[in-house]
């Protein structure tokens, strides 16, 4: 349905994005302000809804709405990946005008590997439909999980494998050696927490993906649409990072609102496996209302001392 046009359209709108980003991010070599974040990622909804405009013209309001709600849906585990992101920086001490040079670099990577996911993921479920059960039972595993991840999570890392590892096998200094990731000292390389930092948010980015390609296939098995709404939420990732950064005692019920809507997608999965379909307008609304009950009853509710 989509031709080699649109592909290149959306690769032109991405590579420009990313160097937009890009300069942003240059400029911003400080910690950027809550003003800045909350235009940026206004910014960035506003392209993604304009080109969800683009498919309602190009293709039809089915697949319009299938992109929007492919997108809500990533757009708001988005904005769970930031929980962990935040997490992960206190963990790591990462000084806050070197955080936008991690993520970006994550954005980058995190765009090639959904990517692959995706596409992959598209040609296993077409070759072997029976993976929507254990999909939607991940998704709905996922959805209970959610709201009983804490921030003491901090202890998981003390005790990761990977970083074990990593620290006795190479030269590892707590210096943050001006942002970068690593540098030479007496002839010999160290790696710098930014470096451990991007590799456990790597890391998290594809635990999230297992979650997040099945939810989006549950909605659409167009490859354009997946990748679309998935790389779309991503790039406003940095600056919404730095608005639920400033903002995270606020929202306290969000992650139980995602755990719902994660749950919901799992037995839409499992349901549509035995030819009980919901349309894409019942799941849209369905999205919207979890997530902002989650957002208001966060607001009205007094948020707890504990971060």
């Amino acid at each position: 349905m989509f031709s080699t046009q649109s592909w290149i359209f959306l690769i032109i709108i991405v590579l420009i994005s990313v160097f937009i980003d890009l300069g942003i991010s240059l400029r911003n070599l400080k910690n950027m302000s809550l003003r800045s974040a909350v235009f940026l990622s206004a910014i960035w909804i506003a392209l993604a809804i304009s080109f969800g405009i683009f498919i309602y013209f190009y293709a039809g309001i089915d697949m319009a709405i299938e992109y929007i709600t492919a997108y809500s849906i990533e757009l708001s585990l988005s904005i769970d990946n930031v929980f962990i992101f935040i997490i992960i920086f206190k963990y790591f001490k990462i000084d806050s005008k070197y955080q936008h040079k991690v993520l970006f670099i994550g954005v980058l990577s995190a765009i090639i590997f959904r990517l692959i996911m995706i596409i992959f993921g598209l040609y296993i479920i077409q070759m072997f439909e029976w993976l929507f059960l254990p999909f939607g039972l991940i998704l709905i595993y996922s959805g209970y999980k959610l709201p009983k991840i804490e921030e003491n999570q901090s202890d998981s890392l003390q005790n990761n494998f990977i970083l074990k590892f990593i620290k006795k096998r190479f030269n590892y200094s707590n210096s943050q050696s001006n942002g970068n990731l690593y540098f030479y000292k007496n002839g010999k390389l160290f790696i710098t927490p930014l470096a451990l930092a991007l590799l456990v948010i790597e890391k998290a980015d594809l635990v999230f993906a297992l979650d997040s390609i099945p939810a989006v296939l549950a909605i659409t098995k167009n490859s354009f649409i997946a990748f679309s709404s998935n790389i779309l939420a991503i790039l406003g990732l940095r600056s919404m990072y730095f608005i639920m950064a400033n903002a995270v005692q606020k929202f306290q019920y969000l992650k139980h609102g995602i755990g719902y809507m994660l749950t919901y997608i799992g037995i839409k999965m499992i349901l549509g496996f035995f030819g009980i379909h919901f349309s894409n307008y019942i799941s849209i609304l369905i999205i919207v209302i979890f997530v902002l009950s989650s957002i208001v009853i966060s607001i009205i509710k007094k948020p707890s001392l504990k971060i």
